[in-house]
């Protein structure tokens, strides 16, 4: 049975013979302390499911400033204690669950008296629609959005019909000296 010692026991050996800085192995062990941490799960209990939704949560968004002046404001002032490097813990310090989000929400929506039938998810469609209507490349959002196809990315193009705001415009400028 694997344990954690013997497992980073033998990942400290592993680097060591690639001939790896000990910072390196300092950082990738510190990287896979925290994986397993915020997995709450022992090496040997891993499954391919933990692993690539941990893969999704470490995904990079663009973040827009004030959005960052804020979060950093909620991180230093009032953010729950937690040695997890993560934004958003519960009271008690840990990983809040996705049904955390969803009623946190759903509440948001009653209060502000928004359509019942939006989810988190559309959240995500509504951020995809609203980039491609101010111009952004389809490849780019497919990037952002984390999908592995353009075919996936290409739905929100059935949503909107993006630019059309702004063709007369365009060729306008285009045939000025016509």
């Amino acid at each position: 049975m694997i344990t954690m010692k013997n497992w980073r026991e033998s990942m400290s050996e592993d680097m060591r013979l690639r001939d790896l800085r000990p910072r390196t192995l300092e950082a990738y062990l510190l990287a896979t302390r925290l994986f397993l941490e915020c997995i709450g799960k022992p090496p040997e209990a891993l499954t391919e499911a933990d692993i690539r939704g941990y893969i999704l949560h470490l995904r990079r968004v663009p973040l827009p400033k004030p959005l960052l002046h804020r979060l950093r404001a909620y991180w230093k002032n009032e953010r729950p204690v937690s040695s997890l490097p993560l934004l958003f813990v519960s009271a008690e310090g840990k990983p809040i669950h996705e049904t955390t989000l969803q009623k946190t929400f759903t509440a948001a929506q009653e209060e502000l008296n928004l359509p019942r039938r939006a989810t988190i998810h559309t959240l995500r469609h509504s951020y995809a629609t609203h980039l491609i209507e101010h111009g952004i490349s389809l490849r780019t959002i497919q990037d952002v959005l984390g999908h592995q196809s353009l075919h996936t990315t290409e739905i929100y193009m059935h949503v909107t019909v993006p630019g059309t705001e702004r063709l007369q415009a365009v060729l306008d400028q285009l045939m000025a000296d016509l």
